[in-house]
């Protein structure tokens, strides 16, 4: 809510008259978690649920082939379940030496910002003995094999234009 005080203050004049639903959730204790998985396994069932697991994992090495066929990344670490990490490599030729881990630090940085700048795709990233990466996770719930490609192919078209306008710098 926004007045012309701030939302802090109207937070205080408010306080009492309307229904803060934002705490009203159950705590993520030992007993509310086992709750929770309780009500999915009662929803979608124990094969169900499995199916689910299945297919977040066939699209992850889905996406993991993809990337792997492509020239532009690199799979940094083995796919978890349906978590692939990877980065974006940057182009190599004998005449020049090979680009620091600042640099390709820099790079993945960039490809990241670009990345996650659109409003079809979310990816995040992390940092694995100094390089960083960026994970993906096509696991949800109404995620198809087309959707997957076609993050693929948004990768592809992100880092061909990272690539294009790189030129070495950290």
């Amino acid at each position: 809510m926004w007045s012309f005080y701030g939302p802090s203050t109207a937070r205080k004049w408010l306080k009492g008259t309307v229904i803060d639903y934002r705490n009203w959730q159950l705590a993520l204790g030992k007993r509310f978690r086992a709750l929770k998985l309780w009500f999915v396994l009662r929803s979608y069932g124990v094969e169900g649920f499995r199916a689910h697991i299945r297919k977040g994992i066939k699209q992850a090495e889905l996406f993991a082939t993809r990337i792997r066929e492509s020239q532009k990344f690199e799979i940094v670490a083995p796919p978890s379940f349906a978590l692939v990490v990877f980065r974006l490599l940057a182009p190599s030729s004998d005449s020049s030496p090979p680009p620091s881990l600042a640099q390709l630090n820099s790079l993945n940085r960039t490809f990241h910002s670009r990345a996650s700048a659109r409003p079809d795709i979310f990816i995040i990233q992390t940092d694995i003995e100094g390089m960083y990466c960026l994970r993906f996770a096509p696991g949800a719930e109404r995620t198809e094999d087309k959707h997957t490609e076609a993050a693929v192919q948004l990768f592809e078209e992100e880092a061909t234009n990272v690539l294009r306008d790189w030129k070495g710098e950290v």
